[in-house]
């Protein structure tokens, strides 16, 4: 494998970030004992080839075992490639600040004639970052007043929910680029307090997050306090202290985006009880003693002690948690609400500790045990069980929650019971989609009837229509636009609320319909690679209970899944189950238009600004018309009918043979038959006579003749018992014949109404 020279170490992504591209790339990482076992990205890896280990520096060692796909490739595949020649052409004297920080240049803010960045302050001055870091501000700027809005615009500010105050200009970047909180840059940490205050008094019910370096955590406990303000600081991710880091853009640069965005969703309001008597006044001690603490009771002899685990837990739930924190049976896992307005699922551990400090705020000078603390935790179990359904009239975006039918963005809250949200904002004015439109038209040989096909099914996804119970199909061969499109669906909900997969994993792995809980999108890969039962795509997409269980977990209670179904494959998907309840489910569109290597463009790059734009006209379409166009398919898209019968043909034999053999008369029926076979001689007197073994009555009985058509097309028959019943299922619910049906006629044998044999060669 070519090495890259180690001035270049730093352009080495992280053994994590590549895990998690395979997994997004649906190359589904396997755990081994030196690392990861994979896909190769690079090249058509049927068989995992690509091994990834970790070296000491924590970057990721790649080597493809059957193709021998260099470094190079395999990460411009996952999106993880930086051209060394293109840093190494620049000299750091010449490189703006913004660059070096890997974040964007905001406006107002601007690149003077020296690539320095120049930001301009509010009320009035600048700051000035010149390209080795240096700062100054310009002559007259009181630095006590002043800071910059990282933010859309003026309108945006006034609107918003929330805001972020941090340190530094790469710092509020980081935090503004990462989770999409408007965020105020103050000068220096000097003027957090005078911003803060600035903030609160102009918008006395907005949530403010005071977002701290590490080495100044503990200088802002006071004053988020007194102001009412949450409190964070890098670079604790987990719990897990990183030395080698010390604010928001070093951890952004270190471990992307998401550690910021958990970092800034996870901070908490300082309890009272936490602040050092050197950074506030000193409590009046009388006050304190005459306080009445939650969880203190007093016996008729002045004794205090603490009340039962279970009136605790009451209380605590009702006063502390009533809907921060419920407990899902399904995934026996806490979900606790973060101030990005959505649940994440929180580690046990977590949970007692959070439980521990509301104990300790509520129980005065009273000592408590650690058993108390498990049986409050396991009583507010029972407390504050939910399952994790989110409404079907709104949708969840960074800067807030939309009402669908008021089409107003209302704040975030936790009774909403969000576990994902879309990975941007909602923008009325969003950008025109025009440019994926015509793309979408292209891909399916411009048939407009198609794309608000496809528009429909955006609007499914984005919202969550597990009752319409469909699931899409998309044919194509490579580079007509299925894995744009795969891409497009994963960047409108989110990496985090979905997951790809296979089919052959999805029915056969037990532990696989566990990940696709709380997720809005499953991505199904390698479909026409397999040929067995489907009933596990069945049960996904038709609202019936599913087993949630994971390997070496107590198994959880079963649930029905709320998202949608994408299939993506070179070839129709076929199974063994021939009954029309696969059929009835399946929506069928072909990517015919192959685009040459040398003209395909950067699509994942012009789509991305184009986003909101795209979900902003997919949620414009009616819930009547997205019902109709999902529903009844076929009337609505004409364009669709010829697939649909190929699609019959291609993936049911009973079909198949129906089409082929058997003509539909409502006066008619035939004897069913058996597969009894006989023995047939050939030649006349002066011929070579020759034998051969046919089906008995194949020419005047339904089911030899079935078998016989099977032989001649290597297909394998079924038997006779599901015969009939498939028969007439195929014949009403795919084919429209409702007059099909069975029944005895007048000497008793089992005939099939409606239905006759046309005149076939054996």
């Amino acid at each position: 494998m070519p090495q890259v020279s180690n001035n270049f170490n730093n352009l080495h992504p992280s053994y994590q970030s590549v895990v998690d591209a395979l997994e997004s790339f649906g190359c589904t990482p396997r755990k081994q004992s030196s690392g990861y076992l994979a896909k190769c990205p690079a090249h058509d890896d049927h068989d995992p080839s690509l091994n990834i280990t970790e070296k000491k520096d924590g970057s990721a060692l790649l080597h493809c075992f059957s193709n021998n796909c260099d470094y190079e490739s395999i990460l411009k595949a996952l999106g993880l490639w930086t051209d060394p020649a293109d840093i190494e052409r620049k000299d750091k004297s010449i490189v703006p600040y913004h660059t070096r920080k890997q974040v964007k240049l905001h406006s107002p803010a601007y690149l003077d004639s020296r690539n320095n960045v120049v930001v301009p302050l509010m009320p009035s001055g600048q700051l000035t970052i010149w390209t080795n870091g240096n700062k100054r501000v310009s002559k007259g700027t009181d630095t006590n007043e002043s800071f910059f809005f990282f933010a859309g615009d003026k309108y945006e500010i006034e609107q918003a929910l929330s805001f972020c105050v941090a340190t530094g200009y790469s710092t509020a970047a980081s935090i503004y680029e990462s989770t999409g909180c408007i965020t105020a840059m103050a000068v220096s940490d000097d003027n957090i307090p005078t911003i803060v205050g600035k903030l609160r008094k102009r918008f006395p019910n907005t949530e403010l997050t005071i977002c701290a370096d590490y080495d100044a955590r503990d200088k802002f406990t006071f004053l988020a306090l007194n102001n009412n303000c949450r409190l964070c600081y890098a670079p604790v991710v987990n719990g897990i202290l990183k030395p080698h880091t010390s604010d928001f853009n070093d951890l952004m640069i270190d471990q992307g985006k998401s550690a910021v965005c958990e970092v800034v969703g996870e901070a908490r309001f300082v309890p009272a009880d936490s602040v050092k008597e050197s950074d506030s006044v000193k409590p009046d001690k009388q006050q304190q003693t005459a306080k009445e603490y939650l969880l203190v009771k007093t016996d008729t002899k002045g004794s205090m002690s603490l009340i039962s685990h279970n009136e605790a837990a009451a209380l605590l739930y009702r006063e502390e948690f009533n809907e921060l924190l419920h407990f899902d049976p399904v995934v026996n896992e806490w979900y606790q609400y973060q101030s990005t307005g959505i649940f994440k699922i929180r580690p046990d551990l977590s949970i007692q500790q959070v439980i521990y400090r509301a104990i300790v705020k509520h129980c005065g000078e009273v000592g408590f045990s650690a058993s108390y603390v498990s049986s409050v935790t396991k009583c507010l179990m029972f407390e504050s069980v939910r399952e994790s359904t989110a409404p079907k009239d709104k949708v969840c975006f960074i800067n807030g929650t939309l009402d669908l039918q008021s089409r107003k963005l209302l704040e975030h809250k936790p009774d909403y019971f969000f576990t994902s949200q879309l990975p941007f904002e909602w923008r009325p004015y969003a950008p025109d989609p025009t440019v994926v439109i015509d793309w979408l038209r292209e891909a399916t040989g411009g048939n407009d009837d198609q794309v608000q096909l496809l528009r429909a099914w955006f609007h499914a996804v984005i919202v969550g229509r597990p009752d319409i119970q469909r699931f899409l199909e998309v044919i194509g061969f490579g580079g007509s636009g299925k894995g744009t499109l795969i891409r497009l669906c994963m960047a409108i909900v989110g990496r985090e609320a979905t997951h790809s997969t296979m089919l052959k994993q999805l029915e056969e792995n037990r532990f696989e319909t566990a990940k696709i809980h709380g997720k809005r999108l499953v991505v199904i890969t390698d479909a026409e690679k397999w040929h067995g039962d489907v009933s596990v795509l069945k049960s996904i997409t038709g609202q019936d209970p599913i087993r949630f269980e994971e390997k070496n977990k107590q198994s959880g209670d079963s649930f029905t899944y709320g998202g949608m179904v994408l299939i993506a494959a070179n070839q129709h998907t076929t199974s063994t189950d021939y009954s029309s309840g696969i059929q009835r489910r399946r929506i069928t569109v072909m990517f015919d238009h192959v685009v040459a290597t040398d003209k395909r463009r950067d699509l994942d790059s012009e789509f991305e600004p184009l986003l909101s734009g795209v979900v902003r006209w997919a949620l414009d379409m009616p819930e009547s018309e997205v019902t109709s166009y999902l529903r009844d398919t076929e009337n609505r898209v004409e364009s669709l009918k010829a697939i649909h019968v190929d699609s019959l043909t291609a993936t049911n034999p009973i079909v198949g043979w129906l089409m082929d053999s058997v003509e539909f008369d409502k006066n008619a029926e035939t004897q069913i038959g058996s597969k009894d076979k006989i023995t047939k001689t050939f030649g006349g007197r002066d011929e070579p006579k020759t034998t051969r073994q046919e089906y008995a009555n194949w020419q005047s009985r339904l089911y030899p003749n079935y078998c016989a058509w099977c032989d001649r097309s290597g297909k394998n028959p079924i038997g006779l018992q599901p015969f009939a019943r498939n028969v007439i299922d195929a014949s009403k619910n795919m084919l429209n014949k409702p007059f099909v049906d069975k029944r005895r006629n007048s000497v008793g044998a089992t005939v099939i109404k409606g239905v006759y044999l046309k005149l076939t060669e054996g």
